[in-house]
């Protein structure tokens, strides 16, 4: 078996750019860094700018670049449990997650697993389809209940965003829906809401437990002179008991806009369920 390293490099987008950089090229560049001497990359793609920092750092360590070949990547089917999609040479793959952007992750990772395998490691396809039958991701369109219909996701920049929102029409239609929203004050709220405020009936803001939090009241002033209609509820529990009230058992929502926020929201709506019981990522 070859001693060499390998890397992933998931999807580039403009967040933490403060550290990062503020184009796609010094942020690519940054997450180049991690690519060593001799070594396998597999980067997500669909981004060129991104991709032409890959191949020269790759070039200049000698390494090999496999861009992610999404050409072969079908979507078959897709419920509240999980969906199908086919890619390359793996077909009918159940996964375990059901956001619109999953079959695209996980195609990252077989790709990722067939290097391996060209390099000696032993994997089943086997163990490769109970893996993503059985792969769990909290708080990533994580379905809560289905009476109602409750989704979280730790979506926090447009990016993110922008695949909560494809994943609300893909199950929901041109449906619009309720969502609970809570957001860090510096992100790029302003864009975030650009592409929520579409897909929203009305938006439920609150103030996440974090002193980087953006007030509930100023969130939904900004929502309002964006257009949108907007209830702010206050803190997290106060947003949801509203938002459950309103929306009742045939109902259906989503709460989205920061991981601090999804946080709070499992700990405290699944407690709900479990008759205030601490909740769980069971």
């Amino acid at each position: 078996m070859a001693n060499s390293t390998r890397q992933i490099i998931t999807p580039i987008g403009l967040d933490h750019t403060r550290i990062l950089g503020d184009t796609i090229e010094q942020i690519a560049y940054a997450k180049a860094g991690i690519i060593k001497q001799n070594t396998d990359v597999v980067v997500h793609g669909q981004n060129e700018p991104a991709i032409k920092v890959f191949k020269a750092k790759c070039d200049n360590t000698s390494s090999n670049l496999h861009v992610v070949d999404f050409t072969t990547l079908i979507d078959t089917e897709y419920h509240l449990d999980y969906q199908t999609f086919s890619f390359g040479r793996f077909k009918d793959v159940q996964l375990g997650l059901i956001g619109a952007y999953q079959s695209h992750n996980a195609a990252v990772v077989l790709t990722a697993i067939d290097v391996l395998i060209t390099k000696g490691y032993y994997i089943t396809d086997e163990s490769i389809y109970k893996g993503m039958h059985n792969v769990k991701w909290p708080a990533r369109f994580e379905v809560l209940s289905k009476e109602p219909v409750m989704i979280v996701d730790g979506g926090h920049n447009p990016h993110g965003v922008r695949g909560t929102c494809a994943s609300i029409s893909r199950y929901f239609g041109e449906e619009r829906i309720p969502i609970l929203m809570g957001v860090m004050a510096d992100k790029d709220v302003s864009g975030i809401l650009d592409i929520i405020i579409p897909h929203a009936s009305v938006i439920y803001t609150v103030h996440p437990d974090n002193p980087r939090s953006m007030s509930c009241d100023g969130l939904a002033d900004l929502i309002i002179s964006k257009g949108g209609k907007s209830i702010s509820c206050g803190t997290v529990s106060q947003g949801i008991d509203r938002l459950m009230h309103d929306i009742g058992t045939s109902g259906k929502a989503c709460a989205l806009g920061s991981l601090y926020l999804a946080g709070e929201v499992r700990q405290y709506y699944l407690s709900k369920l479990n008759g205030g019981k601490n909740g769980s990522d069971s």
